[in-house]
């Protein structure tokens, strides 16, 4: 059986906790994997599930847009969010009949998101059920920010369509979902002790922080 994993193409921080949920799912039972997400994302994902190679299926597309910053900035940019986001959604129709088409011979079983709308859209096109796992939605995010009340809208209406919400910790509100919500805790990829040894030989006690891969700046 296959389990379909749309990935949110927003940096790499939900493509590396899916992971960890993929590589459990492969190391522990026979289930094969459909893995939809940008393309330098599902290359990544590629080296690091290589040793699971002909187990899973890629499909690069874009599922999501995400948020956009400011050049050389963390801040917002509201105006081509608006744009961007307003496209993506005008081609939704195209990317779920694509996808449809990929899936023909595949046919998963379920539906697992993290949090892109496309892979709830494509479930509910083939009558499938739909998880989404996040700590948010980007109704959540897009609410927030305060973008246009159609683009709002329309996040909210396809949210609303998820059979089950599973929450890690520290999430945000999940009221305007419809669906029952279970609780996952935290998330980890297998721990490597030979890079744990070498970060601690060269860099000693450190505290890392990440603003993450979907910010470029030079300090």
């Amino acid at each position: 059986m296959y389990i379909a994993f749309y990935v949110s193409s927003h940096g790499f921080g939900h493509m590396t906790r899916c992971l960890a949920l993929i590589e459990e799912i492969l190391s522990k039972s026979d289930h094969n994997i459909y893995l939809a997400c940008q393309k330098t994302q599902n290359d990544f994902a590629k080296k690091y599930l290589d040793k699971f190679k002909g187990r899973v299926v890629y499909s690069d597309l874009n599922t999501d847009i995400g948020l956009i910053n400011r050049e050389k900035s963390l801040q917002v940019d509201k105006d081509a969010m608006e744009t961007s986001i307003q496209d993506f959604i005008n081609s939704w129709d195209h990317l779920v009949s694509n996808e449809i088409t990929k899936l023909s011979n595949i046919k998963p079983e379920i539906f697992v998101t993290d949090i892109s709308p496309i892979g709830i859209l494509v479930a509910k096109k083939l009558n499938k059920k739909a998880i989404g796992i996040s700590n948010f939605t980007w109704f959540n995010q897009y609410s927030h920010i305060g973008l246009s009340k159609s683009i709002i809208t329309t996040f909210k209406e396809v949210y609303e369509k998820l059979d089950l919400f599973i929450n890690y910790k520290l999430h945000l509100d999940t009221e305007h979902l419809n669906c029952n919500t279970d609780p996952a805790g935290l998330v980890c990829r297998e721990l490597d002790p030979s890079r744990i040894k070498y970060i601690r030989s060269k860099y000693g006690h450190s505290i890392f922080i990440s603003c993450g891969k979907s910010a470029e700046l030079k300090k």
